[in-house]
């Protein structure tokens, strides 16, 4: 089991990804000739976002400031439109792997 706590934006800390716990499992049998593994990633199907990054909008810049310096503060009509982005977060995972010696 791992864990992870909020990781915040780069800038102000204005958004994070809240705290995150990842369970993989893995079960298996090895002989001398072969070796069979079950695992299963992401045992608690957990969705917290791996990171969390601030970005700009380009294609809602504007050139110039508008004259009227109250309409700069408008979505859509400020020079740098800011949001976040979060990645989605890594599926459950399972499966088996099988190795054989000769």
């Amino acid at each position: 089991m791992a864990y992870n706590g909020r990781k915040f934006d780069q800038i102000l800390n204005l958004a994070h990804t809240g705290e995150h716990y990842l369970v993989n499992m893995k079960l298996g049998v090895e002989t001398d000739t072969c070796n069979v593994t079950l695992f299963i990633d992401n045992l608690t199907n957990d969705k917290t976002p791996s990171m969390v990054v601030r970005h700009v909008d380009q294609m809602h810049l504007n050139v110039t400031p508008k004259p009227n310096a109250a309409l700069n503060n408008v979505p859509g009509t400020t020079m740098q439109e800011r949001a976040f982005r979060y990645p989605l977060a890594a599926k459950r995972r399972f499966g088996v792997t099988a190795t054989y010696n000769f």
